[in-house]
């Protein structure tokens, strides 16, 4: 079964929604965050992978610190991969399955409303939502097929007032000499009476004997590649006034990866490169935009970027950071900033979101030590980029919910 790590932060104000967003191992609740208003009230989404069982999963999500079972149907377990949330409502999708054996015993893919109980959807795993109330919640998931891997998987969406009724998604068809082999659907928004996924797909070009990634989103089902030098990803997606932000990575001047959005206004798709000049005045390789998200008309971009080499042994690390691009200045030049965590080593961010003046990211990061053997640490930042919340070692966060009362 493939585990998506990826987070959302969701923010509320009031009672109302004020933005949404953009998504390694415990024995028992987190630590209560000290930081935490009277006001403000923490909700944090997670899987946690028993140690014993280590096919079994339990979805569980933490209200300031303490940790409650996600309701499930039967004792094989359960997980949760997305969250959305719209005016105060969490949505949340997943699957769960009836032994401790997924590998004999099919997925079945679910979403809960508010951690309440788990609807069924269809047999499979329900990888992303989008909602826009109760009555009009779209659900993106793939086939579960135990003989294939995650690339293989055949990835679906459906509505899931009819969720017996899914579209299959399929790889562009507009050329005869490219054979697509995987594609890597991502995120799912609403515009409308239209359905947006984003993701890339896997190529091998015939006539020029060429092959990789393109980046491309599906519209209502129709797969369209997005425009790029090379090689492209996309990861996220968000939806404002009719303008659409996809958030990536590309191929930049022919040399390394680099962190970049692709911005549709007036009918017309623009790619942006985010600027990633690291200390030496370089052009930085293997940067990526993960996730994206919109307040106050301003776009906010959150992802990574690896940075000169800052330990005894020269190794590289990856930083995380979120961008601020502008429409004077849809590049973000100058306008990068770090979220630095508690120790050195790989920093990755996988949501950001704003309130008034404050931005915050959720992250994990990675001393090497951790690297090698797997384990990390799940963290937020409240406003100081400089000092994390540490929500203990967590097998997999999916999504958390900033609440302001």
């Amino acid at each position: 079964m493939k585990k998506f790590l990826k987070l959302a932060i969701y923010l509320l104000a009031f009672g109302g929604l004020f933005l949404f967003f953009a998504c390694n191992n415990s024995t028992g609740p987190g630590p209560a965050n000290s930081d935490l208003t009277a006001n403000n009230h923490v909700f944090v989404f997670g899987n946690y992978q028993d140690p014993v069982i280590t096919s079994k999963w339990f979805a569980y999500y933490w209200e300031d610190g303490s940790r409650n079972d996600m309701s499930v149907k039967n004792a094989g377990g359960t997980s949760v991969h997305d969250v959305a949330v719209v005016n105060g409502t969490r949505y949340e999708a997943g699957e769960y399955w009836s032994n401790d054996n997924p590998n004999t015993d099919p997925d079945e893919a679910c979403y809960w409303v508010n951690e309440g109980d788990c609807n069924d959807i269809c047999k499979g795993c329900a990888i992303a939502i989008a909602a826009t109330g109760s009555d009009n919640i779209y659900i993106l998931g793939h086939k579960y097929e135990a003989s294939k891997t995650y690339d293989k998987y055949d990835y679906w969406y459906c509505n899931a007032e009819t969720s017996d009724s899914q579209i299959t998604l399929n790889p562009p068809s507009d050329t005869t000499t490219i054979t697509t082999t995987n594609i890597y659907p991502k995120a799912i928004a609403i515009n409308g009476t239209d359905v947006y996924i984003v993701g890339s797909y896997y190529f091998d070009d015939q006539a020029t004997d060429d092959g990789g990634y393109k980046a491309c989103f599906w519209k209502n089902g129709e797969c369209q590649t997005l425009e790029s030098e090379g090689q492209a990803r996309a990861y996220d997606i968000a939806i404002q006034d009719g303008k659409i932000y996809i958030t990536g990575q590309c191929i930049y001047n022919g040399t390394g990866w680099n962190a970049c959005y692709w911005e549709y206004t007036d009918g017309n798709w623009q790619l942006n490169h985010l600027t990633n000049i690291n200390e030496t005045g370089h052009i930085i390789d293997a940067a990526r935009a993960d996730v994206v998200t919109i307040a106050n008309n301003q776009l906010y971009i959150g992802g990574s970027y690896t940075a000169n080499a800052a330990d005894p042994e020269n190794i590289p690390y990856k930083k995380a950071c979120y961008w601020e691009p502008t429409d004077a200045n849809p590049t973000a030049t100058d306008a990068r900033y770090d979220f630095n965590p508690a120790v050195s080593g790989d920093a990755f961010v996988h949501a950001i979101a704003v309130s008034g003046s404050t931005i915050y990211g959720a992250c994990e990061y990675y001393t090497h030590v951790d690297q090698e053997n797997g384990n990390g640490t799940i963290c937020y930042w409240t406003g100081d980029k400089n000092k994390t919340q540490s929500l203990g070692d967590v097998t997999e966060i999916c999504g958390i919910t900033v609440v302001t009362q």
